[in-house]
């Protein structure tokens, strides 16, 4: 009798689909971008945008300088890629707006998601800086509904904290962004009332030599990113040290923006510098 010594057709089976899916992850991560763009719909309109903006995408890798050499193709990418394709390489392009980035975005997310589902990749890079960007741009609906000047002045007399008068008041008087305004120093502001300068005496602070010599302006700090230390040796503003900052700015006006400052907005920093300078708030 002859002994048969193949494995059970179940485990030769099983043997064979492990084979197969080792092969499509290692095409998968030999050739990310054919393998994704061959598993999608082609008859869909969107198809040829994601394709263009994957393009667009690889040859940022490849060109910019500020993306180090380590980085040979999107498998190497990590969250300070992202963030510098943002920052060097779409906010620049002055035809694109807040809403098309996060298009951007969202498309590199859904890339790089297909990549995780075939492990081709440990971690979607893309998330991170998605979240972050949802929370600074203005990337609503452009139907909102319109909001009557008198609503706004209701919404603002309801506001009843220092800071809620002073954040709120200074993004709709300056168009500062949300992460622009929290990053404002009092070494940022130069107010002419004794109560702030009150203040700069008694607690020896040095005004940013921007505004120095402008009495009611502020300084909106120029480009930075979240981590960064500000002021530091390339943007200055003061001669102790910085301040590790929790959220970036986006403003790429160089050396930053002087901007005036009128009575109601020079009353609401007055109120806050008052409060958090003297209890810490």
């Amino acid at each position: 009798m002859t002994k048969n010594n193949s494995p059970p057709k179940n485990q030769a089976d099983s043997q064979t689909r492990q084979e197969r899916k080792q092969e499509a992850e290692k095409e998968w991560k030999e050739h990310p971008i054919e393998m994704y763009h061959g598993s999608q719909d082609l008859t869909k309109p969107h198809t040829s945008r994601e394709e263009m903006i994957l393009t667009r995408f690889t040859e940022f890798l490849k060109n910019s300088e500020t993306v180090p050499d380590v980085v040979s193709g999107v498998r190497d990418v990590v969250e300070d890629d992202i963030e510098k394709f943002v920052d060097y390489d779409l906010d620049p392009d002055p035809s694109l707006g807040d809403r098309t980035i996060i298009d951007y975005l969202n498309t590199l997310s859904k890339f790089y998601k297909k990549l995780l589902d075939k492990n081709a990749i440990g971690t979607n890079p893309v998330d991170s800086k998605l979240s972050e960007e949802r929370e600074e741009r203005d990337w609503g609906s452009p139907d909102r509904p319109f909001i009557p000047f008198d609503h706004m002045q209701r919404f603002l007399g309801w506001l009843d904290t220092p800071f809620a008068r002073a954040f709120f008041l200074t993004g709709l008087k300056t168009a500062s962004r949300a992460g622009e305004t929290v990053n404002v120093d009092i070494r940022c502001c130069h107010i002419d009332h004794p109560i702030f300068w009150h203040f700069v005496e008694k607690y020896d602070i040095t005004l940013d030599p921007r505004i120095r010599d402008k009495p009611d302006s502020m300084l909106i700090y120029e480009e930075f990113n979240k981590g960064d230390e500000i002021p530091n040796e390339n943007i200055s503003g003061s001669e102790s040290s910085g301040e590790i900052r929790n959220t970036g700015n986006k403003r790429k006006e160089e050396g930053g923006s002087v901007i005036p400052i009128d009575s109601e907005l020079k009353t609401a920093l007055i109120e806050y510098s008052a409060l958090h300078v003297e209890v810490g708030a």
